[in-house]
């Protein structure tokens, strides 16, 4: 199963976050193509496919809202307590962030690095959505199906990183958190995934 979720990620680092949205969802299967599935096939499929974020979380609820926001999804830490995490998909597609080259004293250039536009709208969409769920009531929750409980991280997935590009990834470093808000790539969830695969399959033997 996790094999399956690895391969279709891996083949579709080109596309855009709704289509990954869909794939979570049920509403197109590992090819793209569209699928009818009842109501009840999709919530297994949901479950099973929201495991690329890590065998850590559970509970996963998509699209809940507060305020009349949706967020992407909201998963709990462990079993034994009500802390969760919110993520927000972005398209693996997207920048990470934006260059900007100028010609510097030294007859050389100088690369100015910045947030892309939707990573830079990304984080205080999370921030919104972590806001209002702190402050949210106990109706608010149950409408997502979950118990009341504080949000321990923010976590935006959003593009690729630059293969063998060690100023990119510096960058990536000095940049991928604020304050509550953890930013990965695809390119991390893959190898997350492909180390759980790994340890799954040597400590199964």
């Amino acid at each position: 199963m996790l094999e399956e979720h690895l391969s279709f990620l891996k083949k579709n680092l080109d596309k855009n976050e709704t289509f990954i949205q869909d794939w979570i969802d049920g509403k197109i299967n590992n090819e793209g193509d569209p699928v009818n599935f009842d109501s009840e096939e999709k919530e297994i499929i949901k479950k099973s496919r929201c495991l690329i974020f890590g065998l850590e979380f559970i509970d996963h609820k998509r699209e809940g809202s507060t305020s009349s926001k949706r967020f992407d999804v909201l998963t709990r830490l462990n079993e034994g307590a009500n802390e969760y995490v919110l993520i927000e998909l972005k398209s693996p597609n997207a920048k990470v962030f934006t260059t900007k080259e100028e010609p510097n004293d030294n007859s050389g250039v100088s690369t100015t690095y910045s947030l892309s536009r939707d990573l830079s709208r990304a984080i205080p969409e999370i921030s919104e959505y972590h806001h209002l769920l702190k402050n949210g009531s106990d109706v608010d929750w149950q409408r997502c199906g979950l118990t009341m409980g504080p949000i321990a991280k923010n976590l935006i997935v959003i593009g690729t990183r630059k293969t063998g590009d060690e100023v990119w990834d510096r960058h990536f470093s000095n940049n991928r958190h604020h304050g509550l808000t953890e930013v990965i790539t695809y390119t991390d969830l893959i190898r997350k995934m492909e180390t759980t695969i790994k340890n799954l399959k040597v400590n199964l033997r």
